[in-house]
């Protein structure tokens, strides 16, 4: 079976299950042993484990911090990688045990996984972080002039601004800033 990068996400997220809290998701690394995939993403904790990874068809590990999304997403796709995946997927199988399917490595894919496990320790850690757009909005809104009066079309510049500049800055929001703006106009109103 031939390895497919699925997807590559270190980014951090709001967790949905946490979003009251600001909890954010957790980085995970998989190998599919079924169906060849693999790849970081961002994992909820909702307190559960999907069954395929109960049944270890789905291998997974969180590296002990988040990974840079361009350097980890470069490593997944390095020949070292493919070739560590490569091992694993060979070494493995997908049985059916009377009840369930479940995966099966041998001693060489698990040492080839311990491997990959070991080779994320030397990729820098991610430099985003997460703003409420409350926080966000107080520190930068300096030269925005926000009124009662203020257009949609300006406010719609405004949070274009000011979501670009905090992209550009590694600043990721947990949520949109067009309508917080929009509460910050509509309480001048009430003000004015």
């Amino acid at each position: 079976m031939k390895p497919n990068l699925l997807i590559c996400n270190c980014n951090p997220q709001l967790d949905p299950w946490q979003r009251d809290t600001g909890g954010v998701t957790r980085t995970k690394v998989f190998v599919d042993l079924g169906s060849g995939d693999y790849g970081v993403e961002q994992d909820c904790n909702n307190n559960s484990t999907p069954s395929d990874e109960w049944h270890s068809i789905v291998r997974t590990f969180e590296p002990d911090y988040r990974p840079d999304e361009d350097i980890t997403r470069g490593h997944l796709e390095s020949e070292f990688v493919i070739e560590l995946v490569e091992n694993i997927l060979d070494g493995s199988e997908v049985i059916w045990d009377g009840s369930n399917h479940i995966g099966k490595m041998d001693e060489f894919a698990k040492t080839s996984f311990e491997v990959l496990q070991n080779s994320f320790a030397q990729i820098p850690e991610n430099e985003y972080t997460i703003k409420t757009v409350e926080d966000f909005v107080e520190e930068e809104r300096e030269g925005y002039n926000l009124t009662a009066l203020t257009s949609d079309k300006d406010l719609d510049d405004m949070a274009f601004e000011l979501a670009t500049w905090g992209l550009e800055n590694k600043i990721i929001l947990n949520e949109t800033i067009l309508p917080y703006l929009q509460r910050l106009r509509e309480e001048a109103e009430k003000v004015g």
